[in-house]
């Protein structure tokens, strides 16, 4: 078979031949022979394309791949400067792939270990017989100190410290102060005060009997509204009572009248500065008072507020390089003011000076206000029961979190006061929550009378309650060791009759 070259070199030569020729008759024959030739050329080219894309199929495949992921690649390896190839890429995908699917089974798991948990909590409410209590406050402890923990150990702490609280196996103090209704406590070291209707302020060393010869009274002239302990070496105590604020200074283990200074208004609240120097005084109209007690030549400061309303919580930021000061009160409304100047705010009518309308505190009434001690974290409760966390931002406190605590009004917040991780809220139905910072409940306790002021200890792990009905309480903020502790003393006092169960109780509780 003549090959395409061979007739297109035949070609040429009948071209060249054609040009030369004179004799008609021999340019007729040419001019047969160069149409063969080009007929037979255009056959062969055509064959010859299409065998080539037969054949070459393959390899343009091989080069649009090769394009596809050179475009995919190029940009990552300019943009971090290293090389990836595709097997590292391709482990890069299974290690996301893999934390996706982890992570799903862990919520999934963490959900079904809450319903379960639950479950067991309302069995546990229902259930009159102890036997089947006892199985169920096991299985709480089991999901609570097993392998479970690590998927949803702070809700099923909480239901376990609200399954001991039940089986009342708390380990709180209660101390009857007055047959008259408490308003407010304070709790510094092992010392706690109080005051309400009574007149009396009650002063009581926690390590010692809740007996007459271990509380020491002091008689006020009016009801009393709130006491603050300066929290320094040499005990200061603020006494409100009516219009008049005292200051009770300890010598010899008694507090005797140091100062005083009396106000036109009703007084709900006050607050001792950090440094112990200074108190800020909550008026019933509407007034922000500062009294430098620790100079007796100095007048009192008025910083009213924008509105006439009772202000019925103040309280000083938590540290001595800053000079805020917040404040709410009847018209839910919570404002801050910049102390640094409060020299010039001396008279009534220089109203709203240095005042910051920061936003809604609570429908209604604010009752309280509480300030994280580290961080800039300050939380408002009030009438509506729902706790809101604010947070400082770019020179700006700005409402970051709100969750509802399912108390009847809110009458008294506090962050606890050694790291602030807990938050305490006091209920008028009579509860205490405590909170962390994203709103998780971490422990749960109901008392038989409203709740009307709450204060934490100074290491953080006991909370004194006042309770309109006379009484004080002292709550420990037991761990979860201490909780498997005090389920496994209640289930050895009552032995099942059981021998599986008695060998689950034993496996839980061999370590406590």
């Amino acid at each position: 078979m003549t090959s395409l070259s061979t007739w297109r070199k035949k070609l040429n030569y009948l071209l060249e031949k054609e040009a030369v020729a004179s004799d008609p008759e021999q340019k007729f024959h040419l001019k047969s022979a160069i149409e063969e030739c080009q007929q037979k050329i255009a056959e062969l080219e055509n064959k010859q394309q299409q065998g080539s894309k037969t054949f070459n199929a393959p390899k343009q495949q091989t080069k649009k791949i090769q394009k596809l992921l050179k475009t995919l690649f190029n940009p990552v390896i300019k943009d971090r400067n290293l090389v990836i190839n595709l097997s590292t890429f391709f482990l890069f995908l299974l290690i996301v792939i893999s934390l996706k699917v982890v992570t799903s089974l862990v919520a999934w798991r963490q959900t079904q270990i809450i319903e379960n948990t639950v479950k067991d909590f309302q069995d546990f409410k229902k259930s009159k017989d102890e036997d089947e209590k006892a199985s169920h406050l096991m299985s709480v402890m089991e999901k609570a100190g097993g392998i479970n923990r690590f998927f949803a150990q702070k809700y099923t702490q909480y239901i376990l410290q609200k399954m001991n609280h039940d089986l009342q196996l708390n380990n709180d103090i209660l101390c009857n102060f007055s047959s008259s209704p408490l308003w407010t406590v304070d709790f510094d070291g092992n010392q706690i005060a109080t005051g309400g209707w009574s007149r009396k302020v009650y002063i009581w060393d926690v390590t010692k009997q809740c007996s007459d010869n271990h509380i020491k009274t002091w008689k006020a002239d009016d009801i009393i509204s709130s006491v603050d302990f300066n929290h320094q070496q040499e005990k200061i105590l603020a006494v409100a009572a009516g219009v008049k604020v005292n200051i009770l200074k300890q010598e010899n283990e008694v507090y005797e009248s140091y100062a005083s200074k009396s106000l036109r208004y009703p007084i709900l609240n006050i607050d001792v500065s950090l440094n112990g120097k200074m108190i800020a005084i909550a008026g019933g109209n509407g007034s922000v008072v500062l009294w430098n007690f620790e100079n007796q030549n100095d007048n009192v400061n008025f910083c009213p507020t924008k509105v006439d309303k009772p202000i019925r919580d103040v309280e000083f930021y938590p540290n001595l390089s800053s000079k805020l000061l917040a404040a709410g009160g009847e018209d839910g409304q919570l404002n801050l003011w910049n102390v640094r100047s409060w020299s010039r705010c001396r008279e009534e009518t220089d109203r709203n000076h240095q005042v910051q309308p920061i936003g809604e505190g609570s429908k209604g009434w604010i009752w309280s206000i509480g300030f994280h001690p580290q961080r800039k974290l300050m939380v408002t409760g009030g009438g509506d029961s729902i706790l809101r966390l604010w947070k400082m931002e770019y020179n700006s406190w700005n409402l970051t979190h709100t969750w509802p605590t399912q108390q009847t009004r809110i009458t008294s917040v506090q962050f606890n006061s050694s790291q602030g991780k807990i938050l305490a809220t006091a209920g008028w139905d009579g509860t205490i929550k405590l909170w962390n910072l994203s709103g998780t409940p971490l422990a749960h306790w109901t008392a038989p009378s409203p709740v009307v002021s709450l204060s934490f200890n100074d290491n953080g792990k006991k909370i004194a309650t006042a309770h309109l009905d006379g009484t004080i309480r002292v709550w420990n903020i037991p761990t979860l060791n201490e909780l498997m502790f005090q389920s496994c003393q209640w289930l050895n006092d009552r032995p099942s009759g059981d021998s599986k169960k008695r060998k689950r109780q034993q496996n839980l509780c061999k370590n406590y």
